[in-house]
């Protein structure tokens, strides 16, 4: 289709500003030298250069995140991939046992308070993601006295049973845990989906329901399966 010259007069916040010669218009009703000369010294030619550099440096900002991203996925090792997938599930478990006590001194958790592990991740790696292994512990416990493990057990059969403590010891007989990057990372999108689900119901479970979401979401994660 053939282009055909136009009146250059300016559209919009551009009118009145064209030499009014027959031109091949650029943009706003303007040649390309009056689309210059109107985008550099009017206060409306100024506001579009200013919102168009904004948009340009924030696509320049993402593609720059996003290339940064890649590059330093890239240099993961297997351990930072499991550390990755093991911020999920701490934040399921915390999502989960939120606005219940410490596992392990039944007080008040407060509004921080970290995801403990019943069978430390150093000494039980193959466990290190299971949600019976992990609940809701208060830092001062978790970090500052070990995990208090006999207050940790003993607050398991205190809350939920001794069914579910002694399914909880038994985790320590799970096999050995082999997982690839390649798993960990569907782990991880999983574990996602499940917090997304979670922040979406915000509420706080009972006790019941923190131990029915624990065999949900542990066969959905598909790690022990």
């Amino acid at each position: 289709m053939e282009v055909k010259p136009k009146i250059c007069k300016g559209t919009g916040k551009a009118i009145g500003h064209g030499c009014g010669e027959s031109k091949y218009i650029h943009r706003f009703g303007l040649c390309s030298k009056c689309f210059g000369t109107w985008l550099y010294t009017t206060d409306s030619g100024n506001e579009l250069l200013e919102k168009s550099t904004i948009k340009g440096k924030k696509i320049v900002e993402q593609k720059e995140k996003k290339e940064w991203k890649e590059r330093k996925e890239k240099t993961k090792t297997l351990s930072d991939w499991k550390n990755d997938l093991q911020k999920e599930i701490n934040l399921i478990v915390r999502l989960i046992d939120k606005g219940h006590p410490c596992i392990s001194s039944q007080r008040d958790l407060g509004k921080s308070f970290d995801a403990g592990h019943l069978f430390s991740r150093g000494s039980n790696p193959h466990i290190r993601y299971h949600l019976f292994n992990i609940w809701a512990q208060s830092v001062a416990d978790n970090q500052y006295k070990s995990g208090n493990p006999i207050g940790f057990i003993n607050g398991i059969e205190q809350t939920f049973g001794t069914e579910i403590k002694e399914y909880c010891i038994s985790l320590k007989g799970l096999p050995e845990l082999k997982i690839s990057i390649d798993e960990i990372k569907e782990f991880i999108q999983s574990a996602r989906q499940i917090v997304k689900e979670l922040k979406s119901n915000d509420k706080v479970y009972s006790t019941i329901e923190r131990i029915e979401l624990r065999y949900k979401y542990q066969k959905e994660l598909g790690i022990y399966n």
